[in-house]
């Protein structure tokens, strides 16, 4: 059998051309593949079945913004404290805010700090490029606006965030967040004279 190719060189650009073609198709598209994965990967990051890396939902936004409740937490991500028993060390026992320890906490009034807050908070979730396998909270929100809540427990050495809705604490939604926020909330805290757990980079 004849070459075909042998007898027709002007074909070989034509050739060389589609193949680059086709080598160009796939690595356009591969990755539009695999986005179908993404949800099992982020999901075997911390074992929940709700893993989302979105932006605050529209209702969470208007709650953080005008709700009639906005308090600011300071975590201990470390491990709870023991349980204390008896009447001598009852008052020894942490207050929790979605199972760690509440170092201390804020209600924000002023509606400057508070607006300083959420325009950092979502400056960072702006910001946001990927986030760490690890979870260490240090921060926390909890507004509300009548019955409604917002909860955000926050690790900015993690950039990412839990954010809990109404009072279904089983399936939060998982949002990333970069550090430019962590000093305005440093601030507030340390105005109130809160502390504050050490960073796990120092």
């Amino acid at each position: 059998m004849r070459n075909w190719f042998a007898y027709r060189p002007c074909c070989y650009p034509f050739t060389i051309a589609l193949i680059v073609a086709i080598v160009f198709c796939c690595y356009i598209l591969w990755p539009i593949g695999q986005t179908d994965r993404l949800p099992a990967q982020r999901e075997g990051l911390h074992g929940n079945g709700d893993f989302h890396m979105e932006s605050l939902d529209v209702n969470s936004k208007r709650i953080l913004e005008t709700g009639d409740l906005f308090v600011v937490l300071s975590l201990n991500p470390g491990e709870p404290l023991p349980k204390a028993t008896g009447e001598k060390t009852r008052t020894a026992v942490p207050e929790k805010f979605h199972g760690y320890q509440v170092l201390g906490q804020i209600e924000v009034r002023d509606a400057t700090t508070r607006a300083e807050l959420v325009a950092a908070l979502e400056r960072g979730i702006l910001e946001a490029d990927g986030l760490r396998g690890c979870f260490e909270p240090r921060h926390g929100i909890r507004a509300a606006d009548g019955g409604e809540t917002v909860d955000l427990v926050i690790c900015f050495e993690c950039v990412h965030m839990y954010v809990y809705r109404g009072q279904d604490a089983s399936n939060p939604n998982v949002v990333s967040i970069s550090q430019s926020p962590l000093p305005v909330f440093r601030s507030v805290l340390d105005r109130a004279g809160i502390p504050t757990a050490p960073s796990m980079f120092q």
